[in-house]
């Protein structure tokens, strides 16, 4: 319970801090201001999955 709760409190943190300053970042250089509407407007995973295929494994690395 503890280290849920701690993991709760880090993790608000991090995403309260941080969020405006990436808002920022993506503002001053024209990148997209929503990336994930983006990446769902534009149909992103689709076209990957035509580049790459359907079976493609991705290992986070």
């Amino acid at each position: 319970m503890l280290l849920e709760k701690t993991f709760n409190i880090l993790q608000k943190a991090f995403l309260t801090a941080v969020r405006p300053l990436l808002k920022e970042a993506r503002l001053q250089s024209d990148g997209a201001l929503d990336p994930i509407g983006f990446y769902r407007r534009y149909e992103i995973r689709k076209h990957l999955i035509q580049t790459r295929g359907e079976n493609t494994r991705t290992t986070g690395l």
